[in-house]
Order: structure tokens, then sequence, then C-alpha cells
């Protein structure tokens, strides 16, 4: 497995590949005992879909409206963008079922 170290905090972050057109992608999955952080995302989408990031099923955000190739880009800022509860996925909800491809970076820490 790749790992990417980022620059500003020196964490050792995990490429998560997306490629999916399900309803719910889990980007990635959970861990029993673990939390997730998500400090990086790049995105593409294939098709009109609302694309809404989520804390197990618990939304972490509103739906973002997407269009035909639109794109979401969160840059790592050194904060993570994202944080989920103990033992849950870190998902992304596509409520059009358009492709959606991308790579997301987290760490997964106890706790």
């Amino acid at each position: 497995m790749q790992v990417w170290i980022g620059p500003q905090n020196g964490l050792n972050f995990l490429p998560q590949n997306v490629n999916s057109t399900a309803a719910t992608i889990a980007a990635p999955s959970g861990v029993t005992g673990q939390i997730i952080r998500v400090y990086k995302i790049f995105l593409v989408v294939g098709g009109a879909t609302n694309i809404t990031f989520q804390d197990g099923s618990t939304a972490l955000c509103g739906a973002l409206p997407m269009l035909a190739n639109g794109a979401i880009s969160l840059p790592n800022d050194g904060t993570p963008w994202f944080t989920t509860s103990s033992g849950n996925a870190f998902n992304i909800a596509n409520s059009g079922g358009a492709q959606v491809s991308g790579i997301v970076y987290y760490t997964i820490n106890n706790a």
C-alpha cells in the first residue's frame, strides 16, 4: 500500500481510491474502535448528482449539487476536513447514481 506523508503535519496518509456508481461509497470502511480523519479529497462525477459526505449514515455537510464532469477538490491544510465517530465508515452519498471517481487521503487511529 502506498502512503503519502502530509507536508504540514508529517502524518502518514492512507489513500482510498474511489471508482463507483453506488448510492453509498465507503471511502474508507469503518473499523471497530477506530476513527477516520479525512485530510484531502479529489473527486470527479460523471453525471448530475448530489454528493454528501457522511459519518456512517449521518451527514457531515449538506448535499453538494454536482453537474456532469464536476469536481470536488479539498486540499490538505493540516486540519482534517471530516472526522468519523468510532467504528463508522467515511461515506460518500451519491444521490444520482453517477460515476464518482477520485481519491481520499485519510488517517485511522484509536478512538
